[in-house]
């Protein structure tokens, strides 16, 4: 499939700045709500994502287009209890009627500690726990991740959102793994676009060995060079590709636009990959 052939598809800041490993669960459903209705009220944000939670619960709800039936469905919202600020991947389900609940207990617990990881660390932000959706949603203010505009708190997306990194109380040791992270997240795309120079339409390797530059390869994908030369040291750090300039290994961040060199893949360890694919254009790849 052509880079053509596919479809937009919008990637939230919360993923492209890493903010996804550093909020509950539910702070995607407030992005979500928020991209598709900017300036909602806070109450009514909040009531929405009840109803939202609910219907996941399999509350079966009855709505229509006209206006009694939405009036309808707001009132109904407004007694539903908060949606809670995590995704338990065992809600409502009753392990003792379960023929083997290991793997269930092992995902409870597994939440339970992510939980109280989380609650530690707000701790020392001296914040308090999140435990319903709208306290996630005060999180994500405090945060610099929404605004909040009026006596109503109306609600939007931040334009600019900080990275985690620059708000959380997180260790040295934290901050580098969010680095590298957000880096590689941030390049993995563009190295599958590279990557790509390698195989055929069927995904399968044609060739290990290319002789180029970082700019002929920029013009080729129509980015930046600099940009190509850290996608180029995510498929390096991956494992299975190289960089030799005249038979010695060289470090591509330090070779001009126009210096040769040849990018070198192991076919053994290629063969190791479980997958890979060429994503969908995004809406904001600036992470």
């Amino acid at each position: 499939m052509s880079d053509a052939e596919l479809s937009t598809i919008r990637v939230p800041a919360l993923f492209q700045l890493g903010w996804f490993r550093w909020l509950p669960s539910a702070a995607l459903d407030v992005d979500g709500l928020l991209h598709a209705c900017p300036q909602e009220p806070r109450e009514e944000a909040a009531q929405a994502l009840a109803l939202l939670h609910a219907r996941r619960s399999g509350v079966e709800i009855n709505s229509g287009d006209d206006a009694q039936s939405m009036a309808d469905l707001q009132a109904f919202s407004a007694t539903l209890p908060p949606a809670p600020a995590w995704h338990d991947p065992t809600d409502g389900l009753d392990l003792s009627s379960l023929d083997d609940p290991t793997e269930a207990h092992e995902d409870r617990a597994e939440h339970a500690d992510r939980v109280a990881e989380y609650d530690a660390l707000l701790a020392k932000a001296g914040l308090e726990p999140a435990r319903t959706v709208d306290d996630v949603i005060g999180l994500m203010i405090t945060f610099g991740l929404v605004t909040s505009v009026g006596d109503e708190q109306r609600l939007s997306l931040a334009v600019d959102p900080p990275l985690p990194t620059e708000v959380l109380p997180l260790s040295e040791e934290e901050k580098h793994r969010e680095d590298m992270l957000r880096w590689r997240s941030r390049f993995g795309r563009l190295s599958q676009r590279v990557l790509k120079l390698f195989v055929d339409q069927e995904g399968v390797l044609a060739r290990t060995h290319l002789t180029t530059t970082s700019g002929r390869i920029a013009e080729t994908l129509q980015v930046e060079p600099d940009s190509v030369r850290q996608a180029i040291l995510v498929l390096v750090d991956e494992g299975d590709f190289s960089v030799e300039r005249q038979g010695v290994a060289v470090d591509v961040e330090r070779l001009a636009d126009h210096q040769r060199f040849d990018l070198i893949v192991d076919s053994e360890k290629f063969a190791g990959r479980a997958s890979y694919r060429l994503n969908a254009r995004i809406e904001r790849d600036d992470a």
